[in-house]
């Protein structure tokens, strides 16, 4: 009897454990109701006066090892701020895990708290900091009567930095005696729900094929980038296509040489046309 009690109890838990996070998936991707008002308010006006990002950028090809410097350097020129200096320093500070000093000029400089785990999440945490110089040297009437972090959030997927940022994303799921837990950490202020969405937006405005954007990125970053697609998708209504196909950019990490590549091409694997290194998602 108590061997069958035990055996029921196992049976029940392992369906408990399946069923629970099934449920929220099919929810979370052809249920959930995503505001987007505000985001794309935003995108739009964004689109109106500048043009977006030419580029999807995959990978900035730094390494675990490597100076966050490089990332900040590749980072600004893919964001048109070449002429800028951009110097890095640390704080114990966790919250805001970093914060810009901008002299309106040619100086930037970033402090990022030492809290951040590693170089995904500093690089995400970049891509929202030198967003806020983007938009501040757009010096456009019009953004200033926007919630400026949100606008900033908004102009690094209209930049086609959005990969970086969801693969920046913590969100990890957690077995624990009581049950389970997710712990997320998400350095923007529109919800990653928001941030996919715009993100699937971005690519079919583009002509950057969906489904070949999921396998540059992470779980977590692949869970709400599904999610703001399927909202799209049930949300219907006309995109304004921008006329164009978007390429994907990525660093190489062995040579540091950039290449643009179709998505039609084979990227993931591929050789670097310049040394022969394989091209992997970091």
């Amino acid at each position: 009897m108590k061997k069958k009690t035990i055996r029921k109890m196992i049976y029940f838990l392992a369906v408990f454990m399946v069923a629970v996070p099934l449920f929220a998936w099919v929810y979370a991707n052809y249920f959930i109701v995503l505001d987007t008002a505000e985001v794309d308010g935003y995108y739009d006006l964004l689109s109106k006066y500048e043009k977006p990002g030419s580029d999807l950028v995959l990978d900035l090809g730094v390494r675990e090892n490597d100076s966050l410097q490089l990332a900040a350097n590749r980072l600004k020129s893919v964001m048109g701020l070449g002429m800028c200096s951009v110097s890095l320093s640390y704080n114990d500070i966790e919250k805001p895990p970093a914060y810009i000093t901008d002299d309106g000029k040619y100086s930037l400089k970033i402090s990022l708290s030492n809290r951040l785990k590693g170089k995904k999440e500093q690089i995400g945490v970049l891509v929202h900091e030198l967003s806020h110089a983007y938009v501040t040297r757009l010096d456009n009437p019009a953004f200033a009567k926007c919630d400026q972090e949100r606008l900033v959030d908004c102009a690094g997927v209209f930049l086609g930095l959005s990969a970086l940022t969801l693969n920046g994303l913590t969100d990890d799921f957690l077995f624990t005696p009581g049950g389970y837990e997710t712990e997320r950490k998400f350095f923007g202020y529109i919800k990653p729900e928001q941030f996919g969405y715009l993100f699937a937006r971005y690519a079919v405005e583009n002509g950057v094929p969906p489904g070949r954007i999921i396998s540059y990125l992470k779980w977590a970053g692949r869970k709400y980038f599904m999610i703001g697609l399927n909202y799209l998708k049930r949300k219907g209504g006309a995109l304004a296509l921008s006329g164009r196909t978007v390429g994907a950019a990525y660093w190489c990490r062995q040579c540091g040489s950039l290449i643009r590549s179709s998505f039609d091409d084979r990227i993931k694997g591929a050789k670097c046309p310049k040394c022969g290194a394989r091209f992997n998602i970091m």
